[in-house]
This record gives C-alpha cells, structure tokens and sequence, in this order.
C-alpha cells in the first residue's frame, strides 16, 4: 500500500516539471484566460449600468482624486486634470445652449493637435455626442466627403484652418451646417466663434442626465485617419522625428503612442546620443 502511495505521491510532484516540458506555456495560459474571465464579468457589469462606466467615468474618478495633477502637456503649458475637468464642462453647456446639441448628436471637429481638441471631446462625451475627426491636412471634396459620412450638423475648425472651411462653406450652408471657429472670434461671414460663449458659462459639473441614454453600442468617435486616462498626456503640434527624442526627455515620456509609420521615421533618423533618462 505505501509504495503505491509513494508513487502517487512522486507522479503528482513531478506532473508541473512534465506539463511545463510538454506545455511551457500551459500556466501562462490560464492564468491568462481567468483574467480574461474576470474581465468579461466586469464588462457585463458595466453594460448594465446607466450611464455605461466608459473613459469619461475613469477620467473624472482621476480628476476627483487628484484634481491638481498634470493631464496635458503643451509646449510649455500644463493643463491639470482639474482645469481640464473645467474646461470640458464649459464646453458641454455652451454646445447644448447655443447649438441645441442633445445625446446621440455628432460634431466633427477639424484641427491641429492642441489642448482644446482634448477637452472639445470630453466636453462631448459628457453630453453622449459623438466626435468625428477629421484630418485637418484634407480639403474640397475630400474634406466634404469626410464630413457627410459621418452623419454631423455642426463642425468646430480651427481658425488657422480658415481658407480650408472658406472653400468648402458654400456646400456646408447648402446642408444647413453650422460651422463654429475654435476661437474668440470669426472674420468669416457664416462661421460663428466657439471660445467666447465657453468662457460665459459654467464650470459646474454636467449631470448624468445629459448622458444617460449612451449604451456600449453608441458612436463615440469617427476617426478617418491614422492617427489613456489616467496618466499625463504630452501633445505636439506635429511629428518631428528630429525632435522626438528631446521631447520624451523634456517631458519625461515613459511611454509611447505607436501609430502608423511612426517607428520606421524614427529608425531612418540619423542617431543621436542621449543620456540614459528613461525606460519605456
């Protein structure tokens, strides 16, 4: 009896060594998929909840705790999670006053890389619209085609962007577009000023209410071309792979967006020679 019990005993011990020869990855595996599991309990849940837990609830929770944070990185501005949180409400209530924008609406928006794009969008989210992005680099039909597909009554612009909207305003006032600068004010007839009615109105919270029909299966974002909450985000005009790397060391960058080309512009950079200051 006791030697058959001693080779039990010695199979069980030895079953790990064997499964991992025959199966190196088996425990990885599970490990992985019981994550996966909790996970997919976790996404129920949420789909439940009214509204949906999405990037918007993570956001405030991060402003709420740390309100003084660093959210944005801009050249040599910094926007903290709580100016931010601010600004986005502001942006909610002037949209829904001026425009008339409810939940299940689409804004395109049509700019560079800057702060406001950010908080264009949080602002949208906590009202349950939808953003299209479009590329600021398109124009004529390209830009009207972009804009159609997505199904929006309202485009915000940059102003820097003006000869682009000017040549396509004629057919945006056909459709009875309302087309807003991103700006205080507008030297085009047609095309009304966004920041001025920002800044007169509230920074109060938005309430649920304005979201509250906003399921897993609403649009949030229209994205035509290639280009995380809870940390801070560094923001640049445009790539420069020359000025890449001083950016990261500048802002002590620890991790990297991948998109596109954008490795492949940097591998054919001609090499510099930094001091070791971080690790992605």
């Amino acid at each position: 009896m006791l030697p058959a019990i001693y080779t039990a005993l010695a199979g069980l011990l030895l079953l790990p060594l064997l499964v991992n020869l025959c199966c190196p990855y088996l425990f990885q595996d599970m490990r992985y998929f019981l994550r996966l599991a909790r996970v997919a309990r976790q996404v129920r849940s949420y789909r439940q909840r009214r509204p949906v837990r999405t990037l918007l609830h993570l956001f405030l929770q991060k402003a709420r705790k740390s309100p003084h944070k660093p959210f944005l990185l801009f050249r040599d501005e910094t926007l903290t999670y709580a100016q931010v949180d601010r600004r986005s409400n502001q942006v909610a209530r002037a949209l829904r006053a001026h425009l008339g924008l409810r939940q299940g609406d689409c804004v395109a928006i049509f700019m560079g890389n800057d702060p406001a794009y950010v908080w264009l969008w949080l602002g949208l989210v906590k009202m349950g619209c939808a953003m299209a992005c479009l590329n600021y680099n398109i124009r004529a039909k390209s830009l009207l085609h972009c804009f159609q597909c997505c199904g929006a009554k309202v485009l915000l612009a940059s102003s820097e962007l003006q000869d682009a909207i000017e040549e396509v305003l004629p057919s945006l006032k056909k459709d009875n577009v309302s087309i807003y600068y991103v700006s205080r004010t507008s030297n085009t007839d047609g095309v009304d000023s966004l920041l001025d009615k920002v800044d007169e109105v509230s920074t109060e919270a938005i309430p649920e209410s304005w979201r509250s029909e906003v399921t897993f299966s609403t649009p949030a974002l229209y994205i035509y071309t290639s280009g995380t909450t809870g940390a801070t985000l560094v923001l640049r005009n445009k790539f420069s792979a020359s000025q890449f790397w001083d950016d990261c060391r500048k802002y002590n960058v620890t991790v990297i967006q991948y998109i596109g080309e954008l490795l492949r512009y940097l591998c054919n950079s001609p090499q510099v020679t930094l001091p070791v200051f971080h690790s992605f």
